[in-house]
């Protein structure tokens, strides 16, 4: 066997683990608008122009969901469900908060709502706090 391909295929489970770190590190950056009231108050204000019900509360929630979402990458627990949340809040913003905007604009949550779907599917991998439960268990 060709030795580059034993070496990705001995590592194949830390994969998902790179992808989760960085994907739920990424979240919660760019959710740090939940901590700023100017930030939610912004986001709110553009909810309210495209008639999101709600604007204040949905702003709020789709930060909340992204950020704890990303925690729940990050740490490796509790993925699928706030996989499932995550999935639901890109389709919130591509079906409704983007709509109508250039694919320049709506491709980085295409992308989140496609790594949402991946980790929805498959968990957290091997190398999680989900596993390593279940094994003390």
């Amino acid at each position: 066997m060709n030795p580059f391909r034993a070496f990705l295929d001995t590592h194949r489970e830390k994969a998902p683990l790179a992808l989760r770190l960085a994907f739920g590190a990424h979240l919660m950056f760019v959710s740090t608008h939940l901590f700023s009231p100017a930030g939610q108050r912004a986001f709110a204000e553009y909810l309210a122009s495209i008639h999101v019900p709600y604007p204040l509360l949905s702003a709020y929630l789709a930060h909340a969901t992204e950020f704890f979402g990303g925690l729940a990458l990050v740490l490796g627990i509790l993925v699928r469900p706030a996989a499932a949340a995550l999935v639901f809040n890109f389709l919130v913003a591509v079906g409704v908060a983007l709509q109508g905007q250039p694919y320049v604009k709506q491709a980085p949550a295409i992308q989140m709502l496609a790594v949402s779907v991946y980790f929805l599917v498959n968990g957290a991998g091997a190398w999680s706090l989900e596993r390593l439960v279940r094994k003390r268990i």
